[in-house]
């Protein structure tokens, strides 16, 4: 799905002083990292708007946020990653696309401002929830858009997997699925290309 409704004031949930005040701290957080260690992250996926770090960091703060249901697939499942990466081809031309880069790079190395580490990804997995609910419930307008910018994408098109649909009560639509070229779908994602021997 191409879903046209995704705008940049969407996803922040502010206006152009919380856009700035986004751009600053992003800016300030950012820098490289261990390229190999993203990679091996990611493993055989390719990025198509987002680089691998961004990729990488994304896939981390899915596995957080979505406490997956019994029988559901898991984030890595649903290449729910994969998906909004995708979905980001349709807004290369806008602000957006920025916004949830820098978003991505303010959480990666925030959590050292919480003494928790240097990298969201390096951290184990009760430390990770404990720095997202600290970023959601944060008194810092940039902090707490960042993220709750990020989660919003991360649920809708997690649970926009029909395989997701019976932990939620969803009966799914009344007509069958077409599929759209264009689209975002786990079905308009390339094959992940396997190692001989994987």
């Amino acid at each position: 799905m191409n879903w046209s409704g995704l705008s940049r004031r969407g996803f922040l949930g502010a206006g152009a002083a919380g856009a700035a005040a986004l751009a600053a701290a992003g800016g300030w957080f950012w820098w490289e990292g261990d390229e190999a260690r993203y990679r091996a992250m990611i493993g055989a996926a390719v990025p198509r708007v987002l680089n691998v770090k961004e990729l990488a960091i994304l896939g981390a703060i899915c596995e957080t946020v979505i406490a997956v249901a019994p029988g559901a697939p898991s984030v890595a499942e649903a290449e729910t990653a994969r998906r909004i990466d995708r979905e980001l081809i349709f807004h290369e031309e806008s602000q957006l696309v920025s916004d949830v880069k820098l978003s991505l790079a303010l959480l990666e190395h925030l959590p050292a401002l919480d003494f928790l580490g240097p990298r969201f990804t390096e951290l184990a997995a009760a430390e990770r929830t404990r720095f997202l609910h600290n970023c959601e419930t944060s008194a810092w307008a940039a902090r707490r858009q960042a993220f709750t910018g990020i989660k919003f994408l991360i649920l809708f098109f997690y649970y926009c997997d029909a395989r997701t649909w019976p932990s939620i009560g969803y009966a799914g639509p009344q007509v069958a699925e077409k599929l759209y070229e264009g689209g975002n779908t786990i079905a308009n994602l390339p094959p992940l290309k396997r190692a001989k021997g994987a």
